[in-house]
């Protein structure tokens, strides 16, 4: 069909919660009325009585795995976890291999996503010590930022270079997002329980190891760098109460930070169970924690919700501490998740579609996506509040076939995924025949 018209839905704006019509045409939203009216003729009518269709939800921080890692992901198997879980469009990380810090690696990665993604996917550029020109002269609308790891993660690239970080921060033009953890801090605490513990460390002590000071000490470093030269700065996954108090969007609108699936949802006493299937970065942190991060949602605190979804084998996850890398599981089940928030009253639907549609489409100036308006891509996330999701192994999309959220009973589902105006979920079954497209960027 030329046309699709959505029929009687509630439509969950950044503001408000209407019921009415959506027509799209050509990939994009051509209209939006309380009743359109069509006469008959070349559309197909989809009545969505009782259902909340959002803006395509929008998870701007992944990691894919592709190229180099793709044992433990790919583009088309995270992708279409995805779009099983109400996401549209993802922004993805750069410690592939190779570590994606050049226009030349950067190109290579889209080629690969243009291919095999069924989602719309950006990417962001990695900082590596020997390429900060590479960056500063980085051309224009290519990607959605820069990402700069302040501690080693799941790769080994950081940057604690201080003339270094000064320069970037002072002369970008691209938002910088920055995985903001101190290495000198954690590095005393592991040799410490090192040498307590030798090769046998508790995976409960992951967030004593990667502590509250690391993720705080590391915060503030960047956000005195970003108010010194007015540089967009997202801080990425916030776990601590203390870091929430550094953001103030109506005193520095260019400082956000991002809050991730696995500190809302999960703290330290879950280590007991999980082991290493919950070792992240930057740790979970406490139960006041989670819950401060859950009662900030509500705030411009928190400026957006993503995942860090973060796929390893199932093997390599039951690794002892020491060789059990960092990342969780999340992106199926990450709408489902924070639906699961509202039930429980710690979110409106509203805030949902802004922070996990229309802010992040903001901050990183993606075009036409992010909320529901005319000219905007039909890119559309179709939910049912009151149809329960239960999260079995069977079910589990990601290539790796694990998730912290198996077992969980979610009170909601996803009904269909438009991406791009083509329905690429629906209940259960995937049209794989329609790709994701690149984003695009204005400046």
């Amino acid at each position: 069909m030329t046309k699709v018209l959505l029929s009687s839905g509630y439509l969950v704006f950044s503001d408000k919660v209407e019921k009415g019509d959506i027509l799209i045409e050509n990939q994009l939203i051509t209209d939006i009325q309380p009743k359109i009216t069509l006469q008959d003729g070349d559309f197909e009518r989809i009545d969505v009585t009782g259902l909340y269709i959002f803006p395509g939800i929008i998870d701007s921080h992944v990691h894919f795995r592709e190229p180099g890692l793709t044992h433990k992901a790919t583009f088309r198997s995270e992708s279409k976890a995805a779009v099983a879980g109400g996401i549209t469009s993802v922004i993805d990380m750069p410690n592939t291999i190779p570590f994606a810090s050049s226009t030349e690696l950067i190109k290579q990665k889209k080629e690969l996503a243009s291919k095999s993604s069924l989602v719309n996917i950006g990417f962001f550029v990695g900082a590596e010590q020997d390429k900060l020109n590479t960056l500063l002269h980085f051309p224009k609308n290519e990607v959605a930022g820069i990402k700069v790891f302040l501690g080693s993660s799941t790769s080994n690239i950081k940057i604690e270079d201080p003339l270094y970080l000064e320069t970037l921060f002072a002369n970008t033009y691209l938002p910088i997002v920055v995985h903001a953890e101190s290495e000198t801090i954690i590095q005393k605490n592991l040799a410490h329980y090192h040498k307590l513990y030798q090769d046998n460390i508790p995976f409960e002590l992951h967030s004593v190891i990667r502590s509250r000071e690391a993720c705080i000490e590391a915060t503030k470093q960047v956000i005195t760098l970003a108010r010194k030269y007015q540089t967009s700065l997202h801080v990425l996954h916030v776990s601590t109460a203390e870091e929430l108090d550094f953001f103030d969007i109506s005193s520095y609108p260019k400082l956000t930070a991002e809050v991730c699936i696995p500190h809302l949802w999960f703290d330290d006493s879950d280590f007991a169970k999980y082991g290493g299937l919950l070792k992240c970065n930057p740790s979970v942190k406490s139960k006041l924690d989670k819950e401060t991060l859950r009662k900030a949602l509500m705030t411009d605190k928190v400026y957006n919700i993503a995942t860090d979804h973060a796929p390893h084998t199932f093997e390599e996850k039951q690794n002892p501490y020491l060789t059990c890398p960092s990342g969780t599981t999340s992106i199926q089940h990450s709408l489902l998740s924070i639906l699961e928030l509202y039930h429980l009253g710690y979110i409106d639907l509203p805030t949902i579609s802004k922070k996990m549609a229309e802010n992040p489409a903001k901050k990183f100036h993606i075009i036409k996506r992010g909320q529901l308006a005319k000219g905007c891509f039909a890119d559309l996330t179709i939910v049912n509040l009151n149809k329960p999701t239960v999260v079995t192994k069977q079910d589990i999309l990601y290539q790796c076939k694990w998730s912290v959220f198996e077992g969980f009973h979610f009170r909601s589902s996803i009904e269909y995924t438009f991406v791009n105006g083509a329905i690429v979920y629906k209940r259960g079954k995937f049209d794989e025949n329609h790709h994701g497209i690149l984003l695009e960027y204005y400046q």
